[in-house]
């Protein structure tokens, strides 16, 4: 989004009251947050200003024994056939088990928090409560969120920012559990030369995708280096629609406030209506230092889901 969107743009971390669930600013039936500020003239002019064709693939692959939260328990990405072209032969399958067909098929399971996702606007809030003021006790049915599901939201099509704060800091990988505040944000975007723009989709480079697919190194044992609550703020009231990173949190972590685990999620998603993306490879467009760029991605309709895969990738910009 150029800055031709004006000082108009509503900005609803500029609207938030801290630790208190928001009431959408674009109306009580909302369920895409800051998404809203993007529209087909938005969206017009940034694709006005793709310079060439190519592309820079931002996904990391799924695949079995990928890194994720599994000291939290949490289930591995599994893929499994279901159909093979010799095992269908041999079990007697009549259309798809003869030679010609060649029958292939599989199934997956996984943790929607894992790979390059969408954190969706009730992944995090406050008490039962998550963005727009919906709640556990009315939004909430026995397998998914009824409200602020990824079937929501749009394509994505906006001008993207990186952040290379490792970059900037001189270092391959930022330490764990880094706090990024203000000031690791005013130095990289001085030392980038790029500034922020509301409808932004904002993604930081920790370095940490050096270490990718080594669950030890690349997870650490949960100690991300990341966004610290000052540092989101930052980026939430600049006007960002989405914060992402090169890990598998953006924020800071272990947190720094005692009594919220996560207290920039909760920030991001419930105060602000500003959407996360993780796991996100930045590592080409640094090495290019491409700082800014067309910015395209498309979360999968996972009804209802707090999380979903999205397949992101960036365009130089004229």
């Amino acid at each position: 989004m150029t800055s031709e969107a004006g000082d108009d743009v509503v900005i609803a971390a500029k609207l938030a009251t801290h630790r208190r669930v928001s009431a959408s600013p674009f109306g009580p039936d909302d369920q895409i947050g800051m998404m809203n500020i993007l529209t087909d003239t938005t969206r017009g002019a940034l694709l006005s200003r793709v310079s060439n064709g190519a592309l820079y693939d931002l996904a990391v692959e799924f695949f079995v024994e990928m890194p994720g939260y599994y000291g939290a328990n949490d289930p591995h990405f599994e893929i499994c056939m279901s159909h093979t072209p010799p095992g269908t032969r041999n079990e007697g399958g009549a259309q798809f088990g003869g030679d010609v067909a060649g029958y292939s098929g599989d199934i997956v399971s996984f943790y929607t928090h894992c790979g390059t996702h969408l954190d969706s606007l009730n992944h995090f809030g406050y008490g039962d409560q998550v963005w727009n003021g919906f709640s556990a006790a009315d939004d909430l049915g026995s397998r998914h969120w009824l409200k602020n599901g990824p079937e929501h939201l749009p394509p994505v099509v906006t001008r993207g920012v990186l952040l290379d704060v490792a970059g900037a800091l001189a270092t391959d990988v930022l330490p764990d559990s880094y706090g990024v505040g203000p000031e690791e944000i005013e130095k990289t975007l001085s030392t980038q030369g790029v500034s922020l723009e509301a409808g932004d989709a904002v993604l930081m480079r920790t370095g940490k995708m050096r270490h990718w697919p080594d669950q030890e190194s690349f997870a650490s044992g949960y100690r991300f280096p990341g966004l610290n609550l000052e540092g989101a703020r930052v980026l939430a009231e600049a006007g960002c629609v989405i914060v992402g990173t090169d890990a598998m949190s953006p924020e800071q972590s272990p947190s720094a406030i005692s009594d919220h685990p996560a207290p920039v999620h909760s920030y991001l998603l419930s105060e602000c209506g500003v959407l996360i993306v993780e796991n996100l490879w930045l590592e080409d467009l640094a090495r290019d230092e491409v700082y800014e760029f067309g910015f395209f991605g498309a979360p999968i309709k996972f009804r209802g889901a707090t999380g979903t895969p999205i397949r992101p990738f960036a365009t130089r910009l004229s």
